[in-house]
């Protein structure tokens, strides 16, 4: 059996998630990586991606998360996070409307002012958002395929 441990994930509004967990694949600023009870210590940032949870009871849960932190003691996780959402959480209308609007302000010449670097993370934002939304619609085990194959899941 899989050695628990706790997680919880902190936004500044709120506490979006904390439960007992047999693993953690989180979006670190070098690639995703995993953390399973017992981890060596260790803080890492955070980059827009998402989290997915393995529950105690063999269930998952994921998060879209939009950067942030994350500190690993060998019982408990905390993810400080810019922003973290629950696929029910997740407005696809305006999702969409975020991409478009990012799309539009990163064409050539569209808007000469632009600061492209912020359109950039938008994009970012938004498109991790729909891949949330289209994981938990598929009802894929995407954790399996972030650990499979990392750098071509995601």
């Amino acid at each position: 059996m899989a050695t628990q441990f706790e997680v919880e994930v902190l936004t500044r509004e709120k506490s979006e998630f904390r439960d007992s967990v047999t693993e953690v694949i989180a979006p670190g600023s070098e690639g995703y990586l995993g953390v399973w009870g017992g981890h060596a210590p260790l803080i890492t940032a955070l980059t827009v991606g998402r989290v997915y949870l393995t529950l105690a009871d063999g269930s998952r849960a994921v998060l879209a998360v939009s950067g942030g932190f994350m500190e690993v003691l060998p019982e408990k996780t905390v993810i400080l996070a810019e922003s973290a959402e629950t696929p029910e959480e997740v407005d696809r209308a305006r999702a969409e409307a975020a991409l478009r609007r990012a799309q539009e302000r990163l064409e050539e010449g569209a808007f000469p002012d632009v600061d492209s670097d912020r359109a950039r993370k938008a994009l970012a934002r938004a498109l991790n958002r729909l891949r949330l939304l289209e994981e938990s619609r598929a009802g894929s085990p995407a954790s399996r395929a972030v650990v499979d194959s990392p750098g071509k899941a995601v």
